[in-house]
């Protein structure tokens, strides 16, 4: 019998305003806690490597910028529960952490942002909400032997005609080289903005190969549970629930081989499964 591995999430909704201007990053505000280096405000910059955490909640105090940014390689940070609330606006990232591998960022709440997350290869975002986002709950790039699992991602609403995505990943290895896993996430919640001609997805992988399993992904009439385009050769599609959404599962262009096999697609608007048929080991529905 087929798992549904549809999980229950609650989400709030907020209006969100674009407010213009460029980026600016305070310097580092930290503490030494017990096991780990305590930021105690935002916006701070991580220079060092190491293990960091959050021991309080934290609000943005700026309009545009970003709140955490992480500029190296081997940095944890634990949320430890608490959250980080920016002002409900177009222009504010959560954590940022392109420019770095091997980052972890795990155990908490990020509202009221652009983008939730950003990190790079090597990277793990785990056990984190991310709600009330303008256009990407967790963005990775490059996705190269990430890990993206057990998030709740929710109420994904552009103020403007921007793409919309859940989860975003970009530029994995190609061939058969180590790709990305994204697993057992929630994303819901994620709409196109009215009007306009940019997509919403739940989870929109570009370039990139690897596995994608166990995930959650419904909208308000998003255009795209899970969109593969460019992809590598490698890209495995298991166990997901995809409903109320116009397309579940699309291949778009340049796809390459993607393999699917035992995803529950439930959707009252007709397209399901937009793969090529040998990619199908069975079990879909």
């Amino acid at each position: 019998m087929k798992k549904n591995v549809v999980k229950s999430i609650r989400y709030s909704i907020l209006n969100l305003f674009i407010l213009a201007g460029v980026l600016f990053i305070a310097p580092a505000t930290t503490v030494f806690a017990a096991g780990c280096t305590s930021i105690v405000s935002v916006p701070t910059i991580i220079t060092v490597p190491g293990t960091y955490c959050l021991t309080s909640d934290l609000i943005f105090p700026n309009n545009y910028g970003i709140a955490i940014e992480i500029q190296v390689d081997d940095v944890s940070l634990d949320f430890k529960g608490f959250e980080l609330k920016g002002p409900g606006n177009n222009n504010i990232i959560g954590v940022y952490a392109a420019a770095g591998s091997n980052v972890i960022i795990r155990n908490g709440r990020i509202t009221n942002v652009r983008v939730g997350i950003r990190v790079g290869s090597s990277s793990i975002v785990e056990n984190m909400i991310i709600t009330n986002v303008a256009n990407q709950g967790v963005i990775v790039n490059p996705s190269n032997a990430s890990i993206i699992r057990n998030n709740v991602i929710s109420n994904i609403t552009p103020v403007a005609d921007n793409s919309v995505s859940g989860i975003l990943l970009l530029n994995c290895a190609s061939g058969t080289g180590t790709g990305v896993r994204v697993i057992d996430n929630v994303v819901s919640g994620f709409k196109g903005f009215q009007g306009g001609t940019r997509l919403s997805v739940g989870i929109e992988v570009r370039s990139c190969n690897g596995v994608v399993k166990g995930n959650s992904l419904s909208g308000y009439f998003g255009d795209y549970g899970i969109y593969i385009w460019y992809a590598g050769r490698h890209l495995i599609l298991e166990n997901n629930f995809v409903g109320d959404i116009a397309k579940e599962i699309v291949c778009g262009y340049f796809a390459g081989t993607v393999k699917y096999k035992d995803n529950l697609s439930h959707s009252p608007y007709g397209g399901k499964y937009e793969c090529p048929v040998s990619g199908d080991l069975g079990g879909n529905i």
